[in-house]
């Protein structure tokens, strides 16, 4: 910083000397920028008052953004000017300045106090000025003045110039505010724009200001339906740590969801069952350091409001016996959701004036049927009262015109399956809508079928069923249904039209269904396969299917049977794709090497075909590698080797899989290099399965190679060139020049349930090499005989360690004494034993034996799926790290909660599937899952201690037991 004061000083001077015979304009001077905006006219620039401010300002943005303009408008940065003198001045102002060319810059006097607002180039329109931040917490106020200005414009900019939030604001009495709240912590700046009718100016930039972190806090936790809470914070938070737990009577209860808002300032928990009248307990963990436990008493479900419509429909009007007309209503609870169809609206007394009299109701609709000696036009009033509630409602009603249908809107085309309609499945197609009357409410299928005609006007195109519209469900619940048919014996291509003319008022409507000729396979091509094909093994191969419309076709519905192919001495077949929803074409090779042609041919004649170069069949053939043995043990100790320690290619360099299939042809043969292990000896020699474990003990002193190679069972026939070595060094005490003990986890007390820690031992030799130690040769001393150590495992445990009253956590003392050939070495190292029970930190999805895992889809054969094996696929991680099973594949595990959504029954009974897909929500003794058949889909979210995961099902075809 030394060299920039004294450029400064010395470039000042030559300033002073160049310009001394100039006349000066109002605009000379320097402007320096970054977070300063300052300006110095020459006389203050120069004033001793000012040097020492202005040496600091200038060294803590730097040379390169200190800006001298001459009296001629010309600039220059004094990084320049130092290198360049008078020749780097230029008249391109932009180009000196940039992005600050119309930013506010504050005049310094010459006795260094701050004046007015200077630009170097005034802005083009409205100008704002007076700009500053104020910061309370999480919220900022940019405040400013402004001249000839009616609105301005805020934007908050992150420290990644990413926009935050604007807001437009109105210019009151020269002034302007803007508020932003719920800011993340973090730098930001800002930039203005101010506006008037005639045009907006220029962009300006604010100072940098910090909001600081604040500390996370539960805001509150409110009841928000009959099932469910919502917990509110007052910063987003960390969803993957966030924990939550709900208690009545110090029952735990399940939560069946739990889901946050978009900004994660929130959380709804939901429950299996309703509320009820009581004290809550809803206790957030896993975001600050101490658990937060809010209670929220709770009342019984109950009435809480009442809707009337403002029309009584009339039915049928007859002067002499009484007309009949239908009244709405709507019940609500205390949440706000309609209870009309439940129990609780039972208590409703209605009441109605003299002549009024009521009929019927109609509780699972809402619809009260009324007789009166009245007509259209007429007014009564209704009295609503619940005793219960103490609810009273009283409304004016007049009776309307019967109700005819008003509009249909919103048609369009529907298919489950999102197909495109041809004449093949146009029986898997319907027309949706909506419908209302001329008073806006919703009408059902009845009350249209009743007044409306609806045809089709060309049924060769499309026929409709006798009775043509129909309510809607599942995706299209709350809308009508025209379900279309195919017509029999044949059917045609074209357009029909789907009418709909009222029998009471003349309305129609009408919407266009085109249906196309069967797409058929136009053309077809093969490519050779992307990998290398061994004999006997099958592989994809790669095409491109396309109908006489030129749309690529990709679906196993619409391929398979529809393609000729020949592939002597092997075998090809397309294969269905449930996950991806598509058709994979699947070669078998021969048995023999050579090269064999496949070829395939279209219904029209195009062919296509291609050789496949056929290798010979795959071998193991060499020990690639020997990972993650320990090869460096003291005398005495050992080291375990099994498959997992090895790994093995075949003649092509692919990896061969160490399981049941391969042990079925080969074995793994360890030995001794020189023929005698005895150096470090060998248990066996043989590793003929996947749980084989062989035991390398240190005898003595030296180093012991082996030799790794694959064996053929039949006839114990070595695989030439197949061996790999491998080293284990054996050193003795005078080797070892240090004895380490690893930091030991904190020990959860479990009362003997599984929860142990380990325990690593081991020396060091001078270059920093590590030896494992006999197990025998290490003694464990603690100073709570609850907290014990055994060597066979190297683990430590405790159980019933003795707490002291409100005590949680207790360090015990380990004395590690290793037994050297130099006398014994003590290590002591401390131990935390806590009795604080382990909680759920998150929830992962994991490949099983029935269950594959990929981007967030399982995919599991039919015959395999059970909720049980479904639910395998999830496991967590709790706060010790130990990983906690949700189901063993039999059995799910208590406490797990299982919820289905979005089922896809691909093939419904009604279609000719075997069953319908039945999916039950529910824990291990009610979740459950029937009628599954290959191409079905579903979405299964496991919850457990207020944490969630979801993954996409896709259910295959069934496969072997």
């Amino acid at each position: 910083m030394k060299n920039k004061k004294l450029a400064l000083s010395v470039l000042s001077t030559a300033v002073v000397a160049s310009m001394a015979s100039s006349a000066f304009a109002a605009e000379q001077g320097f402007y320096i920028g970054g977070d300063v905006k300052h300006y110095y006219s020459l006389d203050s620039f120069f004033s001793s008052k000012n040097s020492s401010k202005i040496e600091d300002e200038a060294n803590k943005v730097g040379l390169d953004q200190v800006v001298y303009v001459d009296d001629e408008g010309n600039a220059a940065t004094l990084d320049d000017l130092l290198a360049d003198g008078e020749d780097a001045l230029t008249d391109d102002l932009e180009a000196v300045f940039g992005d600050s060319l119309h930013d506010n810059f504050k005049s310094v006097d010459q006795d260094g106090k701050e004046g007015s607002v200077v630009q170097p180039e005034p802005a083009d329109g409205p100008v704002a000025a007076d700009l500053n931040a104020a910061v309370d917490g999480n919220k900022v106020t940019i405040t400013g003045t402004t001249k000839n200005a009616k609105k301005v414009e805020v934007t908050i900019v992150d420290k990644d110039n990413k926009d935050v939030a604007t807001k437009t604001v109105d210019v009151v009495s020269d002034k302007f505010t803007a508020e932003f709240a719920d800011l993340a912590a973090g730098d930001y700046t800002y930039e203005v724009v101010a506006s008037n009718d005639d045009e907006d100016g220029d962009v300006q930039k604010g100072s940098k200001f910090t909001v600081a972190a604040t500390e996370l806090q539960v805001n509150s936790v409110t009841a928000v339906s009959t099932k469910s809470f919502k917990v509110e914070f007052n910063n987003a938070v960390d969803t993957t740590k966030a924990q939550f737990a709900i208690k009545k009577d110090n029952v735990t209860l399940n939560l069946s969801e739990v889901k946050f808002a978009d900004d994660k300032k929130s959380a709804t928990l939901s429950l299996s069952t309703k509320l009820t009248k009581g004290d809550y307990a809803v206790t957030v963990s896993g975001l600050t350091t101490d658990a937060v436990t809010k209670t929220v008493s709770v009342e019984d479900e109950k009435l809480a409001k009442v809707e009337l419509s403002d029309v009584a429909v009339l039915t049928s009007y007859n002067p002499t016996t009484g007309s009949t007309f239908d009244v709405n209503y709507k019940a609500y609870n205390q949440y706000n959701e309609e209870i009309t169809k439940s129990l609780l609206d039972d208590n409703i007394s209605w009441n109605y004036p003299l002549g009024v009299q009521q009929t019927a109701i109609d509780k699972s609709k809402g619809i009260i049927s009324l007789k009166a000696q009245a007509k259209s036009g007429d007014k009564f009033k209704i009295t609503a009262v619940d005793a219960e509630s103490g609810l009273v409602l009283q409304k004016d009603i007049t009776i309307g015109d019967a109700a005819t249908i008003g509009d249909a809107t919103n048609f369009a085309l529907y298919n489950a399956d999102k197909k495109q309609i041809d004449t093949s499945n146009v029986s898997d197609f319907a027309v949706v809508f909506e419908a209302k009357d001329q008073y806006g409410n919703p009408v059902k299928a009845a009350a249209f079928n009743n007044e409306m005609v609806v045809t089709s006007s060309n049924p060769l195109v499309a026929g409709l069923n006798a009775t043509p519209v129909a309510d809607g469900t599942g995706d299209n619940e709350g809308k009508l249904v025209v379900a279309l048919n195919k017509p029999t014996p044949t059917n045609i291509a074209g357009t029909t039209s789907i009418r709909m003319i009222s029998k009471v008022t003349g309305k129609q409507f009408k919407y266009d269904v085109t249906v196309k000729d069967v797409a058929a396979v136009d053309t077809f091509t093969i490519s050779a396969p992307q990998v290398l094909v061994a004999a006997g093994e099958t592989v994809e191969i790669p095409f491109t299917a396309a109908d006489q419309y030129g749309t690529a076709i990709t679906s196993f519905a619409d391929l398979d049977g529809k393609i000729n192919f020949v592939a002597p001495n092997g075998s090809i077949k397309f294969e269905n794709d449930y996950v991806n929803k598509k058709a994979v074409l699947k070669y078998t090779a021969p048995t023999t090497a050579g090269k064999y042609l496949i070829s395939a041919s279209t219904a029209n004649g195009k062919q296509s075909t291609i050789f496949v170069d056929v290798k010979a069949s795959a071998t193991a053939s060499v020990v690639s590698k020997a990972k993650d043995i320990t090869n460096s043990l003291a005398v005495g100790a050992n080291v375990k080797v099994a498959a997992k320690n090895f790994e093995v290619v075949d003649q092509y360099g692919r990896a061969v899989k160490l399981d049941s299939n391969f042990f079925g042809t080969y074995y793994l043969n360890v030995e001794a290099s020189d023929g005698t292990a005895d150096t470090v000896t060998l248990s066996a020699t043989k590793i003929t399965n996947t749980t084989d474990v062989l035991t390398l003990a240190a005898a003595k002193k030296g180093t012991e190679k082996f030799k790794v190679s694959i064996v053929k069972k039949a006839g114990d026939v070595p695989v030439a060139g197949s061996e790999i070595e491998f080293n284990v060094s054996v050193v003795d005490g005078a080797d070892v020049t240090q004895y380490v003990a690893d930091d030991v986890a904190t020990i959860y007390d479990d009362q003997n349930t599984g929860y142990q820690v380990d325990l690593k031992v081991y020396g060091k030799k001078q270059d920093g090499t590590k030896v494992a130690v006999p197990s025998s040769k290490v003694t464990v001393v603690s100073s709570d005989s609850k907290v014990t150590y055994d060597p066979s495992t190297g683990k430590l445990d405790a159980n019933k360690v003795v707490f002291d009253t409100n005590q949680t956590e207790k360090v015990v003392v380990l004395t590690i004494i290793v037994d050297t050939a130099n006398g014994p070495v003590e290590i002591t190292k401390n131990v935390t034993v806590t009795k604080k029970a382990p909680s759920l930190v998150s929830i992962s999805s994991v490949s099983t034996e029935d269950v594959s895992v990929s981007g967030g889809v399982a995919s599991i054969a039919a015959n395999h799926l059970t909720a049980a094996t479904l639910v395998e696929a999830f496991e967590g991680t709790d706060s010790y790290g130990e990983t906690v099973a949700f189901s063993d594949g039999s059995v799910i595990a208590p406490g797990v909660y299982i919820t289905f959504t979005g089922a896809k029954d691909a093939k419904p009974m009604v279609d000719g599937g075997l069953a319908d897909l039945t999916l039950t929500n529910g824990d291990a003794a009610n979740a459950a899952i029937t009628g599954a058949e290959a191409g079905d889909s579903f979405n299964v979210t496991v919850v457990k201690e207020g944490k969630t995961s979801t993954l996409k099902v896709i259910v295959g075809a069934p496969t072997a037991p």
